[in-house]
């Protein structure tokens, strides 16, 4: 599973060892992916030219994720010191921030029908 909530590593540090950091990059870089590619299908601005199109998606897509990380990071000090928890805290957050920025897409989609 790779879940980087920027407070701990609980998930693929210890069978993975040294290798942690190349599946942080690798996650991080999937879920850069992911976003671009959801922002880029389900934005309104699909009449925009494709290569402002492309550019919206990136944008987004590293909004969203440094903003979460950014986030976490923040959060990271007022949570309990188990990994687990953190993990957990991390999960949350991670999915309802998603969670949040796919009705927002859906609601931006519905408005502009109307």
């Amino acid at each position: 599973m790779c879940v980087n909530d920027g407070t701990s590593t609980f998930m693929y540090y210890r069978p993975l060892g040294s290798k942690s950091v190349a599946v942080q990059n690798v996650c991080f870089a999937l879920a850069h992916i992911g976003t671009g590619i959801y922002i880029h299908k389900h934005t309104p601005a699909k009449k925009a030219h494709h290569l402002k199109l492309k550019l919206y998606a990136m944008t987004g897509s590293v909004l969203f994720n440094y903003g979460t990380l950014l986030f976490l990071a923040n959060i990271k000090h007022y949570l309990p010191q188990s990994q687990f928890l953190r993990f957990l805290v991390g999960v949350g957050v991670v999915g309802g921030l998603f969670w949040t920025g796919k009705e927002y897409l859906t609601h931006v989609e519905a408005s502009e029908v109307d």
